[in-house]
């Protein structure tokens, strides 16, 4: 027995990891719940770890039947082998036919993070661009020509951040890298050093010269690409070489985010400038035209951006420098860029067809025609309880500028109603489901932390059809409902969803009131035809429990049945 016990207590391959955190993400691979494990893998947990009764993430997907909670931590790095304990039992104890083949096909090789939001967009730009935004050419040593970005050159190498302005052709254009730095390499080297800067999730090292890749990774100040590239090829076995690319891929993604952050925080952030707004102005036209061509000009002319960003943020205009490839991962951005409207007629006459790339030169040449977009964040200067709105909305738009540069978003609890109506109006529903993912982590202590009302929330989760936050609201109601079912706010609320129904009938239903009702029926695990959901199985057993349960049930159906009957609905 104690030698059980003791065996009990080692890691079997895998470490313990009994954090909150953990737990929490353990729970959500349990549930389920795609958008929440997406959240605790990008904060940075390992997840090839187990709780105390030796249950994975991966396990615990794979047992629950979440074949794409099970996919997801597989792209994200999760290892599974039928050699080890751990993945034996995630093989084996599958729930699905499905998720048990998925399991024993998952090739190590395909666990890169192609569907991974930043690493997916940044290797767009470069293989699967929707619209022109290149801005220069690399000149292969073979005389093939590769379009980049400048932004991209500079934000993943200090090399070409410090030496670019040598680096380019004195054609009158500036768009030309010269021969005389990629005549260091080969075209397979260079071809490799780009993909690498644009994260193409693929690390196929049979065709290029390692020392050649090396010595050139190392001259353009990449030396993270030198020592992985060194390690893949020090494997002996394909399966070594595929685990350690899978690794090396993972790292990849992650030092360029934190690359990103970087220049997201120094180019286009600091960079910023605000202008006073004249009184009694709240024209948006007038703050498209309140910065100078000079002004313009600053802003964009060290950091390869093409396109200006503006917001009201109540005493002032705030203005940023940005980049069409970056703000089109906003569907309201890609759209407009894509659009005729007159202000994106420019990037048509600054294109170089026949090179595919723009011309930023000819820009700068005539500061006046970059455009400026304005963003949708005027509205939220209502909230009278704002000490400080442009600090506050400084912030919100900082928020979103580090998602869309590096999709990494720290959003305090009292800007995540803010942050679901910013990333509504600009349809970007992963950033809505972060700010909502922050609101239901503070479980019901929304008015101590972030004095953040649930009518308030609801309100927003209907305004932006956010069903996980009518859900949570729902839970909350349904777990204290006699303090806020004489609430006259909820009476409010109430009415508000019964309005929702466009022609209402007699047997129509109040979807709140439905949903309470039916987060009460799992509250006192209450079945409508059955009776309660864990009846006495011998029957013969009176359970005092169950019947107090089923009348705290029908009390709480009454008092929301005679609500409704109140209100007149």
């Amino acid at each position: 027995m104690d030698k059980v016990a003791n065996d009990r207590k080692e890691p079997r391959g895998a470490e313990y990891n009994l954090s909150t955190e953990f737990r929490e993400l353990c729970m959500a691979c349990r549930k389920g719940d795609l958008e929440l494990v997406d959240t605790y893998i990008a904060s940075g947990i390992d997840l090839n770890q187990m709780d105390e009764w030796d249950y994975s993430p991966l396990i615990l997907a794979s047992i629950c039947g979440h074949e794409d909670v099970v996919k997801l931590l597989l792209e994200k790095g999760c290892l599974v082998s039928r050699d080890t304990f751990e993945g034996s039992r995630a093989i084996y104890g599958a729930l699905t036919d499905s998720i048990r083949t998925l399991l024993l096909t998952y090739d190590i090789s395909k666990a890169v993070d192609v569907t991974q939001p930043f690493a997916s967009h940044i290797s767009a730009m470069l293989l699967k661009p929707k619209f022109i935004t290149s801005d220069m050419l690399l000149r292969l040593p073979g005389g093939d020509s590769i379009s980049v970005h400048k932004f991209m050159l500079i934000a993943m190498s200090d090399f070409f951040k410090g030496s670019i302005e040598d680096l380019v052709c004195k054609s009158g254009l500036m768009n030309l890298l010269t021969t005389t730095i990629s005549n260091e390499g080969d075209d397979s080297s260079w071809r490799f050093i780009v993909d690498y800067i644009y994260l193409v999730p693929k690390l196929e090292l049979e065709s290029v010269d390692i020392e050649n890749l090396v010595s050139l990774a190392r001259l353009v100040g990449l030396p993270d690409l030198a020592t992985a590239s060194q390690r893949i090829m020090k494997q002996k076995t394909i399966t070594e070489q595929l685990r350690v690319k899978n690794e090396v891929q993972r790292q990849m993604c992650e030092i360029a985010r934190g690359k990103m952050k970087k220049f997201v925080c120094s180019e286009v952030i600091e960079k910023k400038l605000l202008i006073d707004k004249e009184q009694d102005t709240d024209d948006r036209l007038y703050a498209l035209d309140a910065i100078s061509g000079e002004q313009k000009k600053s802003l964009v002319k060290d950091n390869g951006a093409d396109i200006i960003l503006c917001a009201d943020i109540g005493d002032k205009y705030a203005y940023y420098p940005a980049h069409r490839a970056i703000l089109a991962k906003s569907e309201y951005f890609d759209t407009l860029f894509q659009s005729s409207f007159a202000e994106m007629s420019v990037f048509g006459n600054c294109t170089l067809d026949d090179l595919g790339i723009i011309d930023l030169q000819s820009l700068l040449d005539d500061p006046d025609s970059i455009p400026v977009v304005s963003l949708p964040i005027s509205a939220f200067n209502d909230n009278e309880k704002l000490l400080d709105i442009s600090q506050r909305n400084l912030h919100l738009i900082e928020i979103l500028l580090c998602f869309l540069y590096c999709d990494y978003a720290e959003i305090p609890p009292d800007m995540a109603i803010d942050m679901i109506i910013l990333a509504d109006s600009l349809f970007i529903e992963r950033l809505k489901t972060l700010a909502a993912i922050t609101i239901t982590r503070l479980k019901k202590d929304y008015d101590e932390a972030a004095n953040i009302s649930l009518y308030d929330i609801i309100r927003v989760a209907w305004q932006t059809r956010m069903q996980r936050l009518e859900t949570e609201v729902a839970i909350i109601f349904s777990m204290d409902l006699p303090k806020y079912v004489s609430d006259p706010e909820f009476e409010k609320i109430v009415l508000e969803s019964a309005e929702r129904i466009q022609y209402r009938e007699d047997y129509d239903t109040i979807e709140l009131i439905a949903d309470i009702k039916f987060y009460l029926r799992k509250k006192y695990s209450i079945d409508d035809d059955e009776g309660t959901l864990d009846p006495d199985p011998k029957g013969d057993i009176e359970d005092e429990n169950l019947l107090e349960r089923d009348h705290l049930y029908r009390e709480d159906l009454a008092s929301l049945d005679n609500l409704v009957v109140k209100l007149g609905l």
